[in-house]
């Protein structure tokens, strides 16, 4: 017996809230505008992933801002790579583009990917400003790795993310 908000409840009650699968496109709720059954939610998540991961330049971070205990936790990954970036030769650079994401890591890194990908697009010409937004993307994804913030639901849902799409190398 648990007591929840004044209330007793079971503990496989409570199991069955915390398993309760919501996937958000925008501010709407995907599996429940399109009544997609409980037991066939996974499959249509998978569907819809599977769908993104088809476009081009789209950037995924999962974790962050998607539920309240990842919050913390981005908070403090960005906190480690304001301090890691402190004298480096691309602080400046992360410096500039966290002023003008109101230091939120999500649009950073989004602000990167999208002119990494944006450089690729004029070939050599631009190929130094491309491997400048690329090396501060994996200085940022080789430190969130040491951090180590992942957990577990997450690593197992991008375990079938890669079983989806084996070329996924992040």
């Amino acid at each position: 017996m648990i007591e929840k908000n004044n209330k007793i409840c079971e503990a496989k009650d409570i199991k069955e809230n915390i398993l309760e699968l919501h996937f958000f496109q925008g501010q709407s709720d995907y599996l429940e505008e399109n009544n997609i059954k409980e037991n066939e939610r996974k499959n249509a998540v998978k569907a819809k992933i599977a769908e993104f991961f088809n476009m081009k330049n789209v950037c995924f971070l999962f974790g962050a801002g998607t539920s309240c205990p990842a919050i913390p936790n981005m908070a403090g990954l960005y906190a480690k790579v304001e301090k890691a970036l402190k004298g480096n030769y691309m602080g400046k650079r992360f410096d500039k583009i966290a002023k003008a994401c109101d230091n939120k890591l999500e649009e950073i890194l989004s602000v990167l990917y999208s002119g990494r990908a944006y450089y690729q697009g004029f070939g050599d010409g631009y190929k130094y400003r491309e491997e400048k937004c690329s090396d501060l993307i994996k200085f940022i994804e080789e430190l969130s790795l040491k951090v180590s913030i992942l957990i577990s639901p997450r690593v197992k849902l991008l375990k079938s993310l890669k079983f989806i799409n084996p070329s996924i190398k992040r």
